[in-house]
């Protein structure tokens, strides 16, 4: 609890500095928190499942308004009883588009490997995310708020000769929440 209260107090004091854009130079941590439910027919069978996500993940701005990242992502996802684990790992691309004072219109593109696993056994591959709809809001020089409803992800993975092609649009299905740390 104690560690808890010391977080707080120390994201409240960054929070006193005003709000500035992304320049040059500037550097941050971050972690994005997602939960979704999804819910399918098909062929008269119904199936409900549920996902959690979480990537932590830092990066720079090597030119003002232009981050690059790099990103660790875990989604564990279960669905009618059978459950799934994904990691993905790789690089990332936003741009920052000032549309107020402290709120940003942030799309970005990740690609990366990416590894499925389900009933204890594993499918390596590749992917491909876009954040078509992802804004961050600054309230302070040194913390930003970002959230995402629209994203668009491709996976190729491939195993012993069979390939899967996975293609998946989350409209405010998938939504996440993220926090970030400028120093």
């Amino acid at each position: 609890m104690r560690k808890f209260f010391y977080c707080l107090v120390a994201i409240l004091a960054l929070s006193t500095y005003d709000a500035s854009a992304q320049q040059k130079g500037d550097k941050y941590m971050s972690g994005n928190l997602g939960l979704g439910v999804t819910s399918a027919i098909v062929q008269d069978v119904s199936a409900t499942g549920v996902a959690f996500a979480v990537q932590p993940e830092v990066g720079f701005f090597p030119i003002d308004n232009l981050m690059l990242g790099f990103s660790v992502g875990y989604e564990l996802e279960s669905v009618s009883g059978d459950t799934t684990h994904t990691l993905f790992v790789g690089p990332k691309l936003a741009y920052y588009v000032p549309l107020c004072e402290k709120l940003y219109y942030t799309p970005s593109l990740q690609v990366g490997f990416c590894l499925l696993a389900a009933d204890g056994g594993g499918v390596p591959g590749f992917g491909l995310s876009a954040s078509v709809f992802a804004v961050e809001y600054r309230p302070s020089e040194r913390v930003g708020i970002s959230g995402s409803l629209l994203s668009l992800d491709y996976n190729l993975l491939a195993s012993g000769g069979v390939v899967l092609n996975t293609v998946d649009l989350g409209l405010t299905i998938r939504p996440s929440v993220g926090v970030k740390l400028y120093f």
